[in-house]
């Protein structure tokens, strides 16, 4: 697979928009098709094309990260990982699902409302 469709799936995982259940079926079609997969995020709706072009800066700009299976990106830690393996939900991730900004830990309900 090209390594910026892999920084792009580490992206959406990261801001919680692709579930590590979703992972290989779209890292698969994204190979498939030839196509990014934010690109293919983004034809099922799950992201705007405003995000889309955030994600994709993001995902080619010089604080790109990738990191192979097994192995921690430059300046992630293990444990960053780990977190994401338990699907813990991002700031990032509730700002793009309720445009509503929670800028303290834990989220909860009281905050988004």
């Amino acid at each position: 697979m090209h390594a910026d469709h892999e920084t792009e799936i580490w992206i959406a995982l990261e801001e919680g928009i692709l579930t590590r259940q979703e992972e290989d079926s779209i890292r698969e079609e994204a190979r498939r098709l030839g196509r990014g997969p934010l690109e293919l995020l983004r034809e099922r709706g799950r992201i705007s094309e405003e995000t889309l072009t955030s994600l994709q800066r993001r995902a080619s700009g010089p604080e790109k990260r990738h990191a192979g299976p097994g192995e921690a990106a430059p300046g992630e830690q293990a444990n960053d990982r780990q977190a994401l393996a338990r699907e813990q939900v991002s700031p990032n991730a509730i700002f793009h699902a309720t445009s509503k900004r929670v800028r303290e830990l834990p989220i909860t309900i009281d905050k988004l409302l």
